[in-house]
């Protein structure tokens, strides 16, 4: 990372919460920021809104999308959340409804 930038901490529910050494911050003037989703929506509600409509436009644009890793089906969900336990989740996990005869 350049002179100046930015370390951002968002989330660690997979592990432990990263630690930068504040020299390694003073000597490049950068700036290490948290951020959390559960306050930010607790103390800015109008600004999550803001922001999550921005996000939906950009992806009924089709200029975001989300990564996903790998979809399953229904049946085998409780595979799914081994995966993810397990680390072997680089993006998203899908869980879709399985067909039912009736469809």
């Amino acid at each position: 990372m350049g002179w100046g930038g930015r370390h951002i901490v968002y989330g660690f529910a997979a592990g432990e919460a990263p630690t930068v050494p504040a020299s390694r911050l003073l000597v490049k003037n950068r700036a290490m920021l948290g951020a959390s989703l559960r306050y930010f929506r607790r103390d800015r509600p109008d600004r999550v809104r803001a922001i999550m409509a921005q996000l939906f436009a950009w992806w009924e644009d089709g200029l975001i999308a989300p990564a996903i890793t790998r979809r399953y089906p229904l049946s085998r969900a409780a595979e799914a959340l081994c995966d993810l336990a397990a680390g072997r989740a680089a993006g998203k996990i899908v869980i879709a409804m399985e067909d039912s005869p009736d469809q």
